[in-house]
């Protein structure tokens, strides 16, 4: 979760290039897939205890939804040749960061619910 929150607030949020990817050299993380990590971190904070609150698990169900939604919707481009620029949400993609969002950052997604 915090991998996700440094990303997505200080990298692409605050445009710091050395905060966009997790491993100097490599390309960047997508803002995304930062937003997406970010989340599936904060659902399991969320919903750790069995006893949690109603509240406490509907938001971590909220919070699980959204990495699933972006995973489904990078998927259907890759299989659908679709381009519904989801590895630009938010923030459009600038030099060093990758052509599109990998397939098993996309894969992962969906198995955020598990």
């Amino acid at each position: 979760m915090s991998i996700g929150f440094v990303v997505f607030f200080g990298g692409w949020g605050l445009d710091v290039a050395a905060l966009k990817n997790v491993v100097p050299g490599t390309v960047f993380m997508k803002a995304s897939t930062a937003s997406a990590l970010a989340s599936a971190g904060a659902s399991l904070l969320l919903m750790h205890n069995p006893d949690a609150s109603g509240r406490r698990r509907s938001g971590g169900i909220a919070c699980a939804t959204y990495p699933l939604a972006v995973g489904l919707a990078f998927l259907s481009e890759f299989t659908l040749g679709w381009d519904l620029r989801i590895d630009e949400f938010p923030f459009r993609d600038g030099p060093g960061s990758a052509a599109k969002m990998a397939i098993n950052t996309a894969l992962s997604g969906p198995a955020s619910l598990h």
